[in-house]
């Protein structure tokens, strides 16, 4: 597998507004998929110069009154590609069950999610998305906030849970409930009890979780160099 290091040496990223259509073709169907070019601004501590980076946002037809839209972020791996699409379809689904159902039992249905950040170094790939959801019957609606994150380990390739980033959950929540996380979150409720983690992402500076309450998703944020004791040192780069 091609190691990702060359294109992911990235400390943030900017979404651009230049786009362009193409499509994707599967084995039952074909969709509309808009390519947005964008750009991945690189700091002064490794590089002046500019990377491409490609997001495909993908309309899958589902089915009538059924309207899906998300980004998926395409790498230089095939095999990581299908990762990630495996799990861009897992969130569709987490977020509306049976979905091709929907309009079988007379209903409609929304479903969309952008990339909101995106972040590389030598240990960890890391990005963000955002969007709502929305099912609509005669008599019943749902609605709420797409949220997730998808991590990836840029030398195997493959994709790592929240799970496998934090090394001592313990640990995470003394940090959490004595307010070394910005804002100052009181106290972290503990997930681990029930085997679930908070989503997780990384940036240039910082570590951070995402506390979902009342189906709003919460940031906050810590500086690396104060998580080391709580995430896996494979995912983690603290500077001098």
């Amino acid at each position: 597998m091609k190691k990702l290091l060359v294109l992911f040496l990235i400390l943030c990223v900017t979404l651009s507004a230049c786009r362009k259509n193409v499509v994707e073709t599967t084995e039952t169907s074909a969709s509309e998929t808009t390519v947005y070019e964008t750009t991945v601004q690189i700091t002064e501590a490794t590089t002046a110069e500019t990377l491409p980076v490609t997001v495909d946002k993908v309309t899958p037809p589902i089915g009538d009154n059924i309207t899906v839209e998300y980004d998926i972020l395409t790498l230089d791996d095939e095999e990581t590609n299908l990762f990630i699409e495996a799990a861009s379809k897992a969130e569709l689904a987490r977020h509306i069950p049976d979905i091709s159902m929907v309009s079988e039992n007379g209903g409609t249905a929304e479903y969309s999610a952008e990339m909101a950040s995106v972040f590389g170094d030598e240990k960890i790939i890391s990005a963000v998305f955002t969007g709502d959801y929305a099912v609509y019957y005669e008599r019943s609606e749902e609605s709420g906030e797409v949220f997730y994150t998808i991590n990836i380990d840029p030398v195997s390739g493959k994709l790592v849970s929240s799970e496998d980033i934090i090394s001592d959950f313990g640990k995470l929540k003394a940090a959490f409930d004595s307010g070394k996380f910005s804002p100052n979150g009181g106290e972290l409720k503990d997930l681990s009890a029930y085997k679930i983690y908070p989503y997780v992402s990384f940036d240039a500076e910082n570590v951070n979780i995402y506390i979902e309450e009342s189906g709003t998703y919460t940031a906050y944020s810590i500086p690396k160099a104060d998580a080391i004791d709580f995430i896996n040192a494979k995912y983690i780069t603290v500077e001098d």
